[in-house]
């Protein structure tokens, strides 16, 4: 993709793991290994990392993403970022401050789950 500036501030990636949510997050959290897709590559540059899932039968991280993309203050990062396997323009998205309200609002939900 390229050399890209990342200002400082809170980035959110959307992505999906249908058929493996719980593998797929705990391979991001824990950080190393191989990088694979865009966000790998992203990964070992953060201070903090979380997890926010919403759990389904259908991709909705193009939807996702953009509508976290026109919240107030927020932009997509990088163009096309994640998203090499579908059309839109990109699953990474800069936001000013922390996005738990934001990505509460989308139905996401932290992760892991708590009881």
């Amino acid at each position: 993709m390229g050399r890209f500036s990342f200002p400082a501030g809170h980035y959110a990636y959307l992505g999906s793991a249908l058929g493996g949510l719980r593998a797929r997050l705990a391979r991001h959290l824990a950080g190393g290994g191989k990088a694979h897709w865009h966000v790998d590559y992203l990964r070992p540059l953060a201070a903090d990392v979380r997890a926010w899932a919403l759990v389904g039968r259908e991709r909705q991280e193009c939807a996702l993403a953009a509508a976290l993309a026109r919240q107030p203050g927020s932009s997509l990062a990088v163009p096309r970022f994640g998203s090499s396997d579908c059309r839109c323009p990109g699953h990474l998205v800069w936001l000013p401050g922390p996005p738990d309200k934001q990505l509460a609002a989308l139905g996401l939900r932290p992760w892991p789950p708590t009881a």
